[in-house]
C-alpha cells in the first residue's frame, strides 16, 4: 500500500502544496528512469524533480502514466537551464520578485542531499544513524527535511534505496544530535560546481 504523506512532511509555498521528500532523477535514463518513477509513486512518492538537461522528461512521463497515479497528486519539477537563465534575465527578474514579495513565499530544495554518498561513511552519520537503527542516509535526510522550508530529492537507482528514503519520518533526532551534523554541514565542501555556476562566496 503507498504511503500517505502528513501535513508535517509537506510544505505550502504559495497554496501549492510540496511533498518535503521527492525522487531526484538525475543521471536516470530511458526505461530505468520510466520504472524508477512507476515504483516510486506506488510507493507513496508525490514529488518527482526532472530537467531538460536530464534527458528523461518523456520517461519521467512514461512512469507517471504507467503508476496510475492521477497527475494532479503530483508534484512535479524542472528546472530552466542556465542558458535560459543567462538569455532571458531570469536572475535580475528572480531577485526583484524576492525583494517584492519576501522569503515567505520560497522554499529550498536539497538537490544531491546525500552528498554524492559520502555522507554515508562519516563516523559521526554512522554512530547517530546506529543509535536510531537507521541507515547514515536515512539520518542526513531527516536532518534536512527538519529544516524549516526545505525538501529533498535523492536520487534513489533501486527500489530497495526510495523505500529507505522514504522510511524517515519514524523517528527524531535530539538536540545533541541535530547540533553534531550542523556542524558537519558547516564543513563548507562543495560537492557540486559545474562550470556555469556563478563564483560562491
Amino acid at each position: 500500500m503507498p504511503r500517505e504523506l502528513t501535513a508535517e512532511q509537506n510544505l505550502t509555498v504559495q497554496g501549492v502544496t510540496i511533498p518535503k521528500l521527492g525522487l531526484g532523477t538525475s543521471m536516470l535514463r530511458g526505461d530505468d528512469c520510466a520504472e524508477a518513477v512507476r515504483d516510486a509513486l506506488e510507493l507513496g512518492y508525490r514529488h518527482i524533480d526532472t530537467a531538460p538537461s536530464y534527458g528523461n522528461e518523456d520517461a519521467v512521463g512514461r512512469g507517471l502514466a504507467a503508476s496510475g497515479v492521477a497527475r494532479g497528486d503530483v508534484l512535479l519539477t524542472t528546472k530552466l537551464s542556465h542558458e535560459a537563465l543567462d538569455a532571458d534575465g531570469v536572475p535580475r527578474q528572480l531577485a526583484e520578485s524576492l525583494e517584492r514579495l519576501g522569503t515567505d513565499y520560497v522554499d529550498l530544495t536539497a538537490y544531491r542531499p546525500l552528498a554524492g554518498s559520502r555522507l554515508l561513511d562519516d563516523e559521526v552519520m554512522r554512530d547517530v544513524a546506529a543509535a536510531h537503527g537507521k541507515t547514515a542516509g536515512q539520518v542526513a535526510l531527516r536532518w534536512l527535511l527538519d529544516q524549516p522550508k526545505v525538501a529533498a530529492i535523492p536520487k534513489a537507482s533501486s527500489h530497495e534505496n526510495r523505500t529507505a528514503n522514504l522510511d524517515v519520518f519514524d523517528f527524531d533526532l535530539d538536540d545533541d544530535e541535530r547540533a553534531r551534523i550542523a556542524e558537519l554541514a558547516l564543513r563548507h565542501e562543495r560537492t557540486i560546481d559545474p562550470s556555469f555556476a556563478p563564483e560562491w562566496d
